[in-house]
């Protein structure tokens, strides 16, 4: 099964795909990226510097990918 990582738009919480992972699909395992400040993670600081975010948004998406497609 291929991994898709959704990472939400500027404001939004991963809850904006919250309906993907409703409909089953054999082929696809849609995977939400929560950014630091916004929904499970408010109570993190935001990113100002998208380098740091990006490092982050990477580490997070990496232990998730393990050995598998994505």
């Amino acid at each position: 099964m291929l991994k898709l990582f959704c990472i939400p738009h500027s404001g939004a919480s991963a809850m904006v795909y919250s309906k993907w992972n409703k409909s089953p699909n054999e082929y696809i395992a849609f995977i939400a990226v929560e950014v630091a400040g916004h929904g499970m993670r408010m109570n993190e600081k935001c990113f100002v510097d998208v380098h740091d975010s990006a490092k982050d948004l990477a580490q997070r998406i990496a232990s998730e990918v393990g050995d598998e497609d994505y």
